[in-house]
């Protein structure tokens, strides 16, 4: 098989549908605000960060592990499905029973979250569907369902703003996009699945479950510990202009990024056995991840001044959150590496990064607004961001710079997508200075 084109063609499939998906989601993003204001902006952060952060270590790092088994049978696949969804009832149950304290907590309605954690079964269904196809290489399939997805989210988002449901339309949107998500990765698969529980075959998955486990929980924290922090710091509508500029700006590359990890992933796995070549992927990879995220910094940054003009003057706080973590970009960009590090046996490096990023951002934030609360703007939490993603992002490239025995001859390779990719960057910002965006 050519890794390369297998590589490329996933990629190529995935992408081009998360481009769309991402369209929706930005038109989304930006229109939202014209019927939301910026505290129901802020809940909607908040409510969206508990409620992905659970989905995303609900299934116990199951669903990581049925991909990187070599055989599995039916009933594993049966097993690991009816023990989450197990877990996700009393998860569910749980998070509406102390809805009202949570929301106490982090200062929005509780009727949010009620509803919200209804999204987390139909996630766990399709937990083994999404690892079949991540198995069997049919990212196209999985673009697909993301794409649909996407566009249930939106539409539903859109049209309970526009009817006056502000800030109910976000929360019942998410649970119709994980329900259409389930039923699209359930139709895709070549069988149905049916429920069993055998303790013999989740002991077989439970070495390397659990400590995905962990890496999932510490990494997900870390994703989300500065709309958890803030959200305890700021007031709501504070926190919706950190918010609306962090989805301008690095969450859709977070959101291609988490597609081109998965692709990593299920390829660079099967190819742990054939160090050269996986070494000769690494290298081309990592020269076009340089190119490609300097250059969406000098396309971002001068895009960002559109967001007044968009919906309204208001919002004009956003612009410079948003240009401030355009430079973590490049940061979350390379993530995407975490894929290719769980293959060749780095869950531990993965874990010790996270774990540092999160440390970095929740002792940055905290001195910002404990100690200098007068400059406690969200403006220069973007800074501790950036601080936050270099962290993990240098430590992961580190190992692989190690496991893979690199040296600065092959590091020459990615001298000239680095600069091309910088001369766009500096470009963008240059531009925007001198024109006054």
């Amino acid at each position: 098989m050519n890794w390369i084109k297998t590589i490329i063609h996933a990629l190529a499939a995935s992408m081009t549908t998360k481009v769309f998906a991402m369209g929706l989601r930005f038109v989304t993003i930006c229109l939202l605000p014209l019927w939301l204001t910026p505290a129901e902006i802020g809940w909607n952060a908040v409510i969206l960060a508990i409620i992905n952060f659970v989905i995303a270590i609900i299934d116990f790092g199951f669903g990581t592990a049925l991909i990187k088994e070599k055989t599995c049978t039916v009933r594993m696949y049966q097993s690991v499905l009816t023990f989450i969804l197990m877990i996700s009832v009393v998860g569910s149950g749980a998070m509406i029973s102390f809805a009202d304290e949570i929301a106490r907590v982090f200062s929005f309605p509780p009727i949010i979250l009620v509803i919200s954690a209804f999204a987390i079964p139909f996630s766990v269904f399709a937990i083994v569907p999404n690892a079949l196809l991540q198995r069997e290489l049919r990212f196209t399939s999985l673009a697909i369902r993301d794409l649909i997805g996407e566009i249930a989210f939106s539409a539903t988002a859109l049209l309970l703003a526009i009817f006056g449901y502000t800030w109910l339309c976000v929360p019942i949107a998410l649970v119709v996009q994980r329900i259409i998500r389930w039923l699209v990765s359930t139709l895709s698969i070549q069988y149905v699945l049916g429920f069993a529980l055998s303790w013999s075959d989740l002991r077989q998955l439970f070495s390397f479950s659990m400590f995905q486990l962990g890496n999932i929980t510490i990494a997900q924290l870390a994703n989300r510990l500065d709309t958890f922090l803030l959200s305890i710091f700021l007031t709501p509508s504070m926190l919706g202009f950190y918010s609306q500029g962090q989805q301008l700006s690095t969450i859709p590359v977070q959101s291609i990024t988490g597609t081109a990890t998965n692709v990593f992933f299920a390829t660079f796995a099967k190819l742990q056995d054939d160090l050269e070549k996986f070494k000769t992927l690494f290298i081309k990879i990592v020269g076009v991840m340089f190119f490609v995220s300097l250059a969406i910094i000098g396309i971002a940054f001068p895009a960002m001044g559109l967001i007044p003009k968009v919906y309204s003057s208001a919002w004009q706080e956003s612009v410079e959150i948003a240009r401030n973590l355009c430079f973590s970009i490049p940061f979350f960009a390379f993530s995407a590496i975490e894929g290719i590090l769980i293959s060749v046996g780095g869950e531990r490096r993965r874990l010790a990064s996270s774990i540092a990023r999160m440390a970095v951002m929740a002792i940055g934030i905290c001195i910002l607004f404990g100690l200098w609360s007068s400059e406690a703007n969200p403006r220069n939490v973007a800074w501790i961001v950036l601080a936050s993603s270099a962290t993990g992002a240098c430590m992961n490239f580190q190992y692989l710079w190690n496991k893979l025995a690199l040296c600065p001859k092959d590091a020459r390779q990615w001298i000239k997508y680095a600069i091309a990719g910088a001369c766009i960057a500096i470009g963008g910002i240059v531009v925007t200075r001198f024109w006054g965006l």
